[in-house]
Formats: structure tokens, C-alpha cells, sequence
């Protein structure tokens, strides 16, 4: 028998291609959910990536401030600019299962600020582009700093010597 005969033929079978779906929110889903921006704004559950300009059909070139913004766990994702259009007014939680956030993807008003854990991509964002977060005030607290800006206070005004707030805590 020549070599070519003698070798058994197997079937090579092929793992099964298992296709993970992932879960958009653009402009296109922003439309069919929303007639409004709501205050506070919590992503959908199934989403995976917040795609860039997604607000821009309620938006348009304007700006509109929102309380809140939630992202859920399934969220690994923040394109460029994705919020673009909305001012954050209090928070945006960004969990640690984001692990790429795009350039100016949220705007925060100024009292505003990121919840983030220590280690996370957003706690880099934030540190990349100089954002106040959750973090950070923790830490001011735990050393008597203002939980606005980080400066010190006035032991006989209580008020904080850079920003002027009083404390609070």
C-alpha cells in the first residue's frame, strides 16, 4: 500500500464558531427608547458599547443637562464623545467591567463627578483628564480635606480656603 492509503482520514471537525452577540446603543436606539433626555438616564441592560454621538437625535447641537448617568455592569465600552451633547450634573457610574473609554466621551458640570473603583479605566480617565471622582473625595475626606476641590479648611470658618464651600461632612 503507498503512504497516501495507509493514513486513516479523520474528520476534522471544528469547533463550533460561537458568535457573542454585542449589543449597541447609538443614535438609532436612543431614538426608539427616548423622546426626551431623560434626568436621570440609566443604559439599557444588554448593552455592551456606547457608540459616539449617541444622544445627537435628541440633542442636536445643543446641550441639555442630565442628574444622572448609570451604565450597567455589561458595559465594556464608551466610544468617542458618546454623551456628547448632555452636561452631567451629579454623577455618571461607570462600572469596572469598562475597559476602553474614548476621548471626551461625557461632560461634567462643575460640582459633578465620576464613580469609579481604584484601578479602573474610568479611575485612569479620570486622572488622564483631570476629573473629580469618587475616589478622589474619599480620600479627601479621609484627611479633612474639602470634598469639592481637595484644598483645606478654615479652622475658624469651616469653609474651604480655595473654593469657598463650607464643609459639609
Amino acid at each position: 500500500t503507498s503512504p497516501s492509503k495507509s493514513r486513516k482520514r479523520t474528520d476534522s471537525k471544528k469547533a463550533p464558531v460561537v458568535k457573542e452577540n454585542v449589543y449597541y446603543f447609538g443614535a438609532k436606539r436612543v431614538k426608539k427608547l427616548y423622546q426626551t433626555v431623560p434626568d436621570i438616564l440609566e443604559v439599557p441592560e444588554k448593552t455592551n458599547i456606547v457608540l459616539s454621538n449617541a444622544f445627537h437625535n435628541l440633542v442636536g447641537n445643543g446641550t441639555v443637562n442630565v442628574r444622572k448617568i448609570i451604565l450597567s455592569e455589561n458595559v465594556r465600552e464608551i466610544q468617542k464623545e458618546a454623551f456628547k451633547g448632555l452636561v452631567i450634573q451629579e454623577t455618571i457610574v461607570i462600572p469596572d467591567s469598562v475597559v476602553e473609554i474614548g476621548e471626551d466621551a461625557f461632560r461634567l458640570s462643575e460640582n459633578a463627578y465620576v464613580v469609579c473603583s481604584v484601578g479602573s479605566k474610568a479611575f485612569s480617565y479620570c486622572n488622564q483628564y483631570g476629573l473629580k471622582n469618587s475616589v478622589d473625595i474619599a480620600t479627601w475626606k479621609k484627611y479633612g480635606k474639602c470634598q469639592h476641590c481637595g484644598g483645606d479648611f478654615s479652622f475658624f470658618f469651616k469653609k474651604c480656603k480655595m473654593c469657598g464651600i463650607g464643609k459639609d461632612y
